[in-house]
């Protein structure tokens, strides 16, 4: 039987923005008005919790226990 990996699908919009996660580990930020992706990163696993956001930053964890943050108008 094959590994059953999550699949939690995350949608989190700020005015013209909207941060995108998966439980396939990757994380975008794309203009909510044009669709265009400004950035997309992948972390080093999936998600497993949904996001946080706190003092402009949105953080997302990891199934190996990293805790990943973006600025809201950037990726860093």
């Amino acid at each position: 039987m094959s590994e059953v990996k999550p699949m939690i699908n995350i949608l989190f919009a700020q005015e013209n923005k909207l941060y995108a996660a998966g439980g396939d580990g990757y994380v975008s930020l794309l203009n909510s008005k044009t669709g265009n992706v400004i950035w997309h990163d992948r972390l080093a696993a999936s998600l497993v919790t949904p996001p946080l956001m706190l003092n402009n930053k949105i953080y997302f964890s990891s199934g190996l226990g990293n805790l990943y943050g973006y600025h809201l108008a950037s990726n860093n």
